[in-house]
């Protein structure tokens, strides 16, 4: 194999045996050289370590770990082996489609300057990519998503060179988003790109059900939860004051991410807390809210913006919580309608 493929697929793995393999064999099944595939076992207690150790292929690296060093630092552990010109990120319960990855990899090469991006997840057809150019269109469309990580790709090198890589490994946070402040300080140093091809694709509900959350234990922890959705507003927030760009264009992304994160607080919140399938998945348990607490959550995500020492005036401040609250205040009355 060439000491250089153009893709390393990063898979990170905990107790799902049975689905890592199948997803290992599956991408193995391409035939090209140009390809890695790299597995970072946390650990795990099933018969993962056993089913692992049975595939035979110069392109497939499996690495176990000596301790269990947490589902988050784990992902990044495996991005950090990569030896491609590109990683990708899939997680273990995920799925690629292989007979798509010669176009993966011929769509990569058209966008040689792109440093990051992902795979649209669970496309149905082909579609022209989406490129974004370097700074702000980059951080506006591409940064503090609080996206699903698999499909996101890194141009390896640059991932490696970030400060903040080592950092995660430091710090003892269990911070589910760390890929958006990644996205968000490489947003700065060159293009990012959308990749519309059907090649990544999430796991059922049905499946989600069947297996519990091994990063989240119990609902203090769960990232969709009101009170995490704070944090994460935080945390996206110093980040993006710390990059190099015009205020501005800050302010723009800021009034961005504050309404994206009052909307999972509030609807985003409650549609959750009414699927079972993934109550069940992260230990919590289903129920309804109701639109006074929604208000409250609400209330409280403003209060938390607005006691906030970002460098920003009152005035913004002010007109962000009235104008995103607003949108949020008609979104709840439609979909109350639409019932």
């Amino acid at each position: 194999m060439s000491s250089n493929p153009v893709i390393s697929i990063c898979i990170p793995t905990y107790n799902r045996g049975n689905k890592v393999n199948e997803l290992v064999n599956s991408i193995l099944k391409y035939k090209g050289d140009d390809i890695e595939v790299i597995v970072v076992d946390n650990l795990s207690t099933d018969r993962t370590s056993s089913l692992l150790s049975e595939i035979v292929d110069h392109r497939f690296i499996n690495v176990r770990n000596e301790e269990n060093i947490g589902g988050i630092k784990n992902i990044f552990k495996a991005l950090k082996l990569a030896k491609g010109e590109y990683c990708f990120l899939c997680l273990d319960k995920d799925r690629i489609d292989y007979e798509k990855v010669g176009f993966l990899i011929k769509r990569l090469k058209e966008d040689s300057d792109v440093l990051f991006g992902y795979c649209k997840l669970n496309s149905i057809k082909d579609s022209p990519d989406i490129l974004y150019n370097k700074g702000f269109a980059s951080l506006y469309n591409m940064a503090y998503l609080s996206a699903h990580p698999s499909g996101m790709f890194y141009k390896t090198d640059v991932l490696k060179s970030l400060p903040l890589l080592n950092q995660i490994f430091t710090e003892n946070k269990k911070f589910g988003f760390y890929t958006d402040l990644i996205n968000a300080e490489i947003a700065t140093l060159g293009q990012s790109k959308i990749i519309m091809l059907p090649v990544f694709y999430t796991e059922t509900k049905e499946d989600c059900e069947k297996v519990s959350s091994f990063t989240y234990t119990n609902e203090n922890e769960v990232f969709f939860f009101p009170s995490k959705r704070i944090e994460e507003f935080m945390v996206y927030s110093e980040s993006l004051y710390s990059l190099k760009i015009a205020r501005k264009e800050k302010n723009k992304v800021l009034a961005k991410i504050f309404l994206s994160g009052l909307l999972a607080s509030t609807l985003g919140f409650k549609n959750i807390l009414e699927d079972s399938s993934v109550c069940t998945h992260y230990f919590v348990k289903s129920r309804n809210v109701s639109i006074i607490e929604l208000i409250k959550i609400a209330f409280t995500f403003s209060k938390a913006f607005f006691k906030s020492d970002l460098p920003v005036s009152v005035f913004f401040k002010i007109y962000v919580c009235i104008v995103s609250n607003v949108k949020m205040g008609y979104l709840i009355t439609r979909n109350k309608l639409k019932k």
